[in-house]
């Protein structure tokens, strides 16, 4: 909450982040205005009511406080000279789109990948950082607006190929995923039916369409993996699942977007 002047502010000491400001009103000349400021993820309900709260279940984020021109008011005057205390309180909500658009794939339920292009690894790596294995604790903003991702896991290379061997049936070769018996991948069809394309175009007269999405880990150059089904829909192209592109940390895409899982509820 941001105010023009601050008071005295005390920090909370019972486990709970902020601070209690405290104004001490001595005479007719006060006025002060009060904004409530939600953090990234959050948005303003009202002020809370109560006995002695002003503006309560106001929904006007700035609450607006004086007592100019009551000078010789005897009740205000009366206030003033009390040692009561009166209160404001701004009420929050966490603002978040729940991950309900999923596939259950290998025992476990992923998120569709297009639900988070144009996220950097950098940006998920801040929610679901790699150094806690990927699990995710917090709010993942996106232009499309903010998930809750408490509960999901961020997958890795490893997770991946698990998913692609058990139940696909390909098997990794390198830094590639090919189906027993050639570089073409009968299971591409089956793992497009599964996940949306985050990607779909045109290359030389060839249609394509691709799911492309960041993984946890990294190469050996620290750069953020990334890892793309590609599949050709001309009688002559080819289908691979590759780890390959750019790779930079800091850069964003429309058609990549990222790999997460969490336990079958």
């Amino acid at each position: 909450m941001q105010s023009v002047s601050s008071g005295t502010c005390h920090p909370i000491t019972s486990g709970i982040s902020g601070r209690v400001c405290i104004h001490e009103v001595t005479n007719t000349s006060y006025t002060e205005s009060f904004t409530a400021v939600p953090d990234t993820g959050w948005e303003f309900v009202k002020w809370n009511s109560g006995g002695n709260f002003f503006c309560e279940d106001s929904t006007n984020p700035t609450c607006s406080l004086s007592n100019v021109g009551t000078a010789g008011v005897a009740a205000i005057e009366a206030i003033i000279a009390s040692e009561n205390t009166y209160y404001i309180m701004p009420i929050f909500r966490e603002l978040t789109i729940p991950v309900a658009d999923t596939v259950v794939v290998d025992g476990k339920q992923w998120a569709q990948l297009d639900l988070f292009v144009n996220l950097s690894w950098n940006e998920i790596n801040a929610v679901c950082p790699q150094a806690n294995a990927g699990v995710c604790d917090g709010v993942l903003s996106h232009l499309a607006g903010d998930y809750n991702m408490t509960g999901w896991t961020w997958a890795n290379t490893a997770d991946l190929i698990s998913v692609m061997e058990n139940h696909y049936g390909a098997v990794a070769t390198g830094t590639e995923i090919y189906a027993p018996g050639g570089p073409d991948i009968p299971w591409a069809a089956q793992f497009l039916s599964d996940f949306r394309a985050t990607e779909v175009g045109a290359v030389g007269g060839s249609g394509y369409q691709e799911v492309a999405g960041w993984l946890r880990n990294e190469d050996q150059f620290g750069q953020g993996k990334h890892w793309t089904v590609h599949d050709e829909t001309s009688a002559a192209g080819s289908d691979d699942f590759a780890s390959s592109g750019v790779n930079a940390k800091h850069y964003r895409t429309f058609g990549r977007g990222a790999f997460f899982y969490r336990a079958l509820p």
